[in-house]
């Protein structure tokens, strides 16, 4: 039955994949003694059959539901899942071999409670959301980022204390008053008094969870300082993406003062705080405001650069043109760029796409293999699902997967 549905899909490859498999399943000629159950199996094969190459995407949509189906409970159902995930999957595996369509729905079943309980892991391995007492209060902490804002700046504190309480598991972001002198840079101690409060529910049924999302970010809470913030300098100027990220935004700023360097700011890094609200509208109602988030164009323009440059400068000398394969380097080198750029943007959830695309595509040149097919979209889809499930509720995720094809 396999071989005559295959020889009439090649009869007809122009033919849209349904009525393929409409037109084949009809021209199969079944025994009089057929029963129902068997036409139904011989039907879920050749649809199966259709589906030929794309079943990897498909377990990816299954992971995508399972998560989908933890943040649909209203109360946490424990780990449990992940331990049928390994017996379920060798199961599929053993069970393809002789009975496709059943192998291939128990991998999706399993690969369905794989992004279950991974979605459960994520939220009991996070610390629990805060209690702040209510009031003014004292906080010290060290500064883990700083975004300018059009009046003053917005700080990120981690290993926060409140008054002469312990450190919180939690981070806190506080906004510095607007004519407040202090200039903060990551890693700098920091000491000022503000009104916190937790974040907020949806405001309708819906809407979009803050709480969520700041649950699985690690803040705990956010506020405004009430007075001048104390700045006492690290000892030792830290390395770190933080520190950089800020002093280039600051750099930018210095050099294009105003609404357009907030704007070039966020191109280079992606952080859209700096920009007035006016200038934010203006590029939305333009069509533009897409550009401000750092995505594949950015990562397209940093590891072409790199590329261009090391292949070009490789077969440039022509000790190295004979020595070193300058298409392998170049590719390496441009996944090193993009990787350190990525880290340097925050790694958001467009460019954690884009770093694994380019990855697969890096091993499939390296390989000598075609890389650049829907399996990889896939793959860079399911990492990303189990490295951060709560991301794929956002619409970053879903205008970075969902409307990739």
């Amino acid at each position: 039955m396999r071989l005559l549905f295959t020889e009439r899909l090649r009869e007809r490859p122009e033919t849209p994949t349904l009525a393929r498999v409409s037109l084949a399943l009809a021209r199969i000629e079944r025994p009089r003694g057929d029963s129902v159950p068997a036409r139904l199996r011989a039907i879920a094969g050749a649809m199966l059959t259709a589906q030929h190459g794309r079943l990897a995407p498909w377990l990816a949509v299954a992971l995508g539901a399972g998560v989908i189906a933890y943040f649909q409970l209203a109360e946490e159902p424990g780990e449990g899942a992940l331990w049928t995930v390994p017996p379920l999957a060798i199961l599929a595996a053993w069970l393809s071999r002789r009975a496709p369509v059943a192998g291939w729905g128990l991998g999706m079943v399993a690969a369905g409670l794989l992004g279950f309980g991974v979605a459960a892991w994520h939220a009991a391995r996070l610390p629990p959301p805060l209690e702040l007492p209510r009031g003014a209060l004292a906080v010290t902490g060290t500064v883990a980022a700083v975004e300018a804002l059009p009046q003053g700046r917005r700080v990120t504190l981690e290993a926060a204390r409140l008054g002469e309480g312990p450190a919180l598991p939690r981070e806190l972001r506080v906004r510095l008053r607007a004519g407040d002198p202090a200039r903060p840079q990551p890693g700098d101690a920091i000491t000022l008094r503000a009104m916190l409060r937790e974040p907020g529910a949806p405001v309708v049924p819906g809407a979009w969870d803050f709480q969520r999302a700041t649950f699985f970010s690690g803040l705990g809470a956010y506020g405004i300082a009430l007075g001048p913030a104390a700045v006492e300098p690290a000892p030792v100027s830290l390395p770190g993406f933080a520190r950089l990220r800020a002093q280039v935004e600051e750099r930018v700023e210095t050099a294009i003062p105003g609404a357009a360097g907030a704007v070039a700011a966020a191109l280079l890094t992606g952080s859209q705080a700096a920009i007035p609200p006016a200038e934010i509208a203006a590029m939305r109602d333009s069509g533009l405001a897409h550009l401000l988030s750092v995505s594949g164009l950015h990562m397209a323009i940093v590891m072409g650069v790199v590329f261009a440059t090391v292949r070009i400068a490789t077969a440039a000398v022509p000790w190295l043109a004979l020595r070193v394969p300058g298409k392998p380097v170049a590719a390496i080198a441009a996944l090193a760029a993009g990787l350190g750029y990525t880290l340097l943007t925050g790694s958001q959830v467009p460019m954690q796409r884009c770093l694994a695309m380019a990855a697969l595509v890096t091993l499939g040149l390296l390989a000598g293999r075609r890389a650049l097919t829907v399996r990889s979209l896939a793959l860079a889809a399911a990492l990303v699902t189990l490295t951060a499930p709560a991301e794929l509720l956002g619409p970053s995720f879903q205008m970075s997967f969902a409307a990739t094809p």
